[in-house]
């Protein structure tokens, strides 16, 4: 296991490490900040009263790599300002959020980045940065529920990722392969789509795994029909006869009936309209 925790400033990272180290307790858990502050031999609070930000970053990525180095297997809770953007294609980016991230923090202490904002400004500045870098960046996001403090039952599970889903189907993205085995496991119908893979690659997962429930959605100019796939469906742009599903991805449902009205097979239609709100 190769792996980091990274999220936004007080989402909770150290404590939820502390809980991974009990679902892992074979490999070796790192809150990159106390590893810092062991090495500085001082806070990281009394380091930036002192230097500045980048002399931290220089220090951050050389601790960083030296644990890394160090330990052919580690999960690592990295500090909210690292730099993800060049981690090795390995190591796996496991995002931490929680609902209250977008609402701000306060932290009394912790070290001010932009002092000549108020607390709460700085926390929103940096949020609005780092957010569509975490997003990103990532490989996968765990939503942390406010208030979880103690390991349980379905923090284990979700966290092993040790489920298995019958009743709905897991599309597959091209980040998803290095994981291949594992989400095999934990999902027994996958969907794949021709927008988000490559043909030749769906054609040797079909070819490979000829037992799995795979649906091929089309959504592109596919110069395969995936005639050996369980269920195809084909966005009605590219409708062919033969398909058990024809779909329309039309904004306005209005707009997808009319295009799904001309349709004469007796099968599946799909409308995915845009939802704006639950009413």
């Amino acid at each position: 296991m190769k792996k980091v925790l990274i999220g936004h400033r007080g989402v909770g990272k150290s404590t939820f490490l502390q809980r991974h180290a009990k679902y892992f307790p074979l490999v070796r858990h790192f809150d990159l900040d106390q590893e810092i502050e062991n090495f500085l031999q001082s806070s990281i609070q009394d380091f930036f009263l002192k230097r500045s930000e980048s002399e931290f970053r220089q220090i951050e990525q050389d601790v960083f790599c030296k644990l890394i180095s160090e330990n052919p297997e580690y999960v690592v809770a990295l500090g909210g300002g690292f730099d993800i953007g060049n981690l090795p294609s390995e190591i796996e980016k496991l995002l931490i959020r929680r609902r209250t991230d977008t609402d701000g923090r306060i932290f009394l202490n912790r070290p001010r980045l932009e002092p000549e904002l108020s607390p709460l400004a700085e926390y929103k500045l940096r949020y609005k940065i780092r957010e569509s870098i975490f997003l990103k960046n990532s490989d996968s996001i765990y939503d942390l529920p406010e208030g979880q403090a103690s390991a349980d039952s379905i923090e284990r599970q979700v966290v092993k990722r040790d489920f298995n889903v019958a009743d709905a189907f897991y599309t597959l993205s091209a980040q998803d392969l290095s994981m291949l085995g594992e989400r095999l496991k934990n999902f027994q119908n996958i969907e794949l789509r021709t927008d988000l893979l490559a043909d030749e690659i769906i054609h040797k997962l079909l070819a490979d795994y000829p037992r799995h429930g795979w649906l091929v959605s089309i959504r592109s100019n596919s110069y395969s029909r995936f005639s050996e796939a369980s269920i195809r469906d084909v966005d009605i742009g590219f409708y062919f006869q033969g398909c058990q599903i024809v779909s329309s991805h039309a904004d306005d449902i209005n707009t997808g009936i009319r295009q799904l009205s001309g349709v004469s097979e007796r099968i599946h239609l799909k409308l995915s309209p845009l939802v704006e709100n639950f009413e």
